[in-house]
């Protein structure tokens, strides 16, 4: 890749510095997205059924977004800005994106090409991260406040991931309540 060796070994002495600290808020992270989509989510589904359970889960999943965020911008300002990384893999796809090699194989620089990255990247991340990791990663680089247009993103973010998470948990729960319903 066509990085400049400055940037390139600023980058590596980032990540072994702030490594340890970005793994421990990973796993944090992690273990707590665990326990809410395979313990709580099942729960509330199987306690208040599917639309309440899924009001219920939203909720939450709403509330506790929200406050990641509002701590994510506000410690923007401290040892710990960038706490989970991500401003560090932002400014390293931009770094990527402007290298040689990315022009020669970029297909398209349209809006409508763009539009469409920008869609099915805002589709990745909201069904397979939470909707705050979907909104952090949706701002530019060194982006530390929401507006109006990011909490569309996160809107949005929330309701098309609860959602899609919603009907997997349930479908889950039926199959499982009907195997044992089978053995039983």
């Amino acid at each position: 890749m066509a990085f400049e060796s400055e940037t390139g070994n600023g980058m590596w002495a980032r990540v072994r510095r702030r490594g340890p600290v970005w793994a421990s808020a990973h796993v944090s992270l992690y273990l707590w997205d665990k326990l809410f989509d395979f313990v709580l989510y099942p729960f509330a589904i199987i306690q208040y059924g599917l639309l309440w359970g899924t009001a219920v889960m939203m909720s939450a999943s709403l509330l506790i977004c929200v406050g990641l965020i509002y701590l994510y911008d506000r410690l923007s300002g401290t040892r710990f800005r960038d706490l989970l990384g991500f401003e560090s893999l932002k400014e390293a796809a931009a770094a990527v994106g402007k290298s040689r090699l990315a022009s020669r194989l970029r297909m398209a620089d349209s809006r409508l090409s763009q539009l469409l990255a920008r869609s099915g990247l805002f589709l990745y991340l909201t069904v397979w991260f939470d909707p705050m990791t979907c909104t952090i990663f949706m701002r530019p680089a060194d982006h530390y406040r929401m507006s109006p247009r990011y909490w569309s993103i996160f809107a949005l973010s929330v309701l098309i991931s609860n959602g899609y998470w919603a009907l997997l948990v349930y479908f889950g729960v039926e199959s499982v309540q009907a195997l044992f319903g089978m053995i039983a």
